[in-house]
């Protein structure tokens, strides 16, 4: 499942109370779409990684009271109903504490401790192929779940990357390179690698505006050197890009369209980036010219970024109309 749909699975299962685990490689970002879940829906996050613990942990600290011993839940254990409890890598935990959570996943219980009612579990894990030290689910604890494997989706991912007011230049790259975004090696000899996490690395390191000395250093450290030469190779495309400010406030300055597919790349993304209500009109202008240019699919894509960092300009008159004018292209 690619992302949006993994969201609708979790919806799914909350309503049925049972336990979902999110299957998938390192750095695809299971536990970044468990979070934009809870955030989504408003929910109250708890949040336990199985390899910083040891089975007492799960128990807390003991105190006497009465004569008798109680055990004090830790923390990362939800207090109150209708929670979210995150459990990170769970295949990566030992034997003993996995051991330790049959009776919590399925029962709700552990030791004296009750999980409140309409607590939601998520878990994620890598898989064996992974090679990132997955140990086997224990069947016991496996068929206590619902399982459902993480696929990369690329156009989950610059949605996320928009939402989340990535760099522009990795969301561009992004769509220019697709094959780049998601190449995990896990017998590469490289141990910085290309994957989705490591490229909203990226993207912290372009926000800052690094030197041009160090950046290839830095950005090679991130995602490894093959796919730092073709992202620092892209960067230059930006230099060959029309000036955006004068295009969106008269389209007629821009004489030709970019030919080159990475620089329409760069072009649509810097486009959509910077239209507000005011210039809308001229984007969409421009989006005619592509359409009749024959750069329908980068005409889209342009006004669907658009809205996307701006999603009250759906509500533009011009929007609407032209919508109206081009729905073939959304069928």
């Amino acid at each position: 499942m690619k992302a949006s749909a993994i969201k609708k699975a979790i919806t799914t299962m909350a309503k049925t109370g049972r336990p979902i685990m999110i299957w998938g490689s390192y750095g695809l970002g299971k536990s970044t779409v468990a979070r934009q879940w809870v955030k989504e829906n408003k929910k109250q996050l708890f949040e336990m990684t199985t390899t910083a613990l040891e089975p007492i942990d799960l128990r807390g600290l003991c105190s006497i009271k009465n004569g008798k011993t109680i055990w004090n839940p830790p923390a990362f254990l939800p207090d109150k109903p209708g929670c979210v409890l995150l459990i990170e890598d769970l295949t990566n935990g030992h034997p003993q504490v996995l051991t330790a959570l049959y009776a919590l996943i399925l029962d709700g219980r552990l030791g004296d401790y009750i999980l409140p009612k309409d607590t939601i579990i998520i878990a994620n894990g890598n898989r064996e192929t992974d090679a990132s030290y997955a140990t086997k689910m224990p069947m016991a604890l496996a068929t206590r779940f619902v399982h459902i494997n993480f696929e990369f989706d690329l156009n989950d991912f610059i949605n996320n990357a928009i939402d989340n007011q990535f760099d522009m230049s990795t969301i561009c790259f992004s769509r220019a390179f697709p094959k780049l975004i998601n190449v995990p090696d896990p017998k590469g000899k490289e141990k910085a690698q290309p994957v989705p996490r490591t490229w909203e690395f990226v993207s912290d390191i372009m926000r800052t505006e690094p030197d041009l000395d160090i950046r290839f250093e830095l950005i090679a450290g991130t995602v490894g050197e093959g796919a730092a030469m073709e992202f620092c190779a892209f960067l230059e495309v930006f230099n060959e890009l029309p000036d955006i400010t004068a295009t969106l406030k008269n389209p007629s300055t821009l004489k030709e369209l970019p030919t080159k597919p990475s620089v329409m790349y760069a072009f649509i993304g810097a486009m959509s980036r910077r239209v507000d209500d005011k210039t809308m009109k001229n984007l969409l202008i421009v989006a005619d010219r592509m359409i009749k240019e024959g750069f329908a699919e980068f005409a889209i894509t342009m006004v669907n970024d658009a809205t996307r960092y701006n999603p009250k300009l759906k509500e533009t008159k011009d929007y609407i109309a032209w919508i109206s004018k081009n729905q073939d292209f959304y069928k």
